[in-house]
């Protein structure tokens, strides 16, 4: 089962990364992250599906290995795979829900130039269920 999901995975992440504008628009914006098309300016269009493509290569590369500790290790019932699994969904679930939902911010003062651009993020999932609330 768990090799299942990760075949999954891994076929969604080389989507993301060939088909990038188009699931993250839908997909991503459907859950209310990221810009509206008409908020990109036509030279930042190709940053947003540069970040898609990063996103999807690296949700591909975490499961192949994720996949061969799977069929390996795991398999065979060798104790540090589980906690090699455990610990790694651990690390990426808890900060990366944390940042989704709001609670956590990182900082962006003084690491990035300014951008002139006028892209608005929608909001994350703690803004979007205030406003359904409401």
């Amino acid at each position: 089962m768990l090799l299942g999901l990760v075949v999954v995975v891994v076929i969604f992440g080389v989507a993301l990364v060939v088909f990038g504008k188009f699931l993250g628009d839908e997909l991503f914006g459907g859950l209310g992250y990221g810009p509206d098309d008409t908020q990109v300016p036509e030279g930042e269009a190709q940053y947003v599906q540069f970040t898609y493509g990063v996103m999807g290569a690296l949700m591909a590369g975490w499961m192949v290995t994720l996949g061969a500790v799977v069929v390996g290790p795991l398999r065979h019932r060798e104790a540090w795979a589980w906690w090699a699994i455990a610990g790694g969904v651990v690390t990426w679930f808890v900060p990366d829900s944390l940042v989704a939902a709001g609670v956590v911010r990182p900082p962006t003062s003084g690491t990035r130039r300014r951008s002139r651009s006028r892209i608005t993020p929608k909001g994350n999932v703690s803004n979007l269920v205030a406003e359904q609330r409401r």
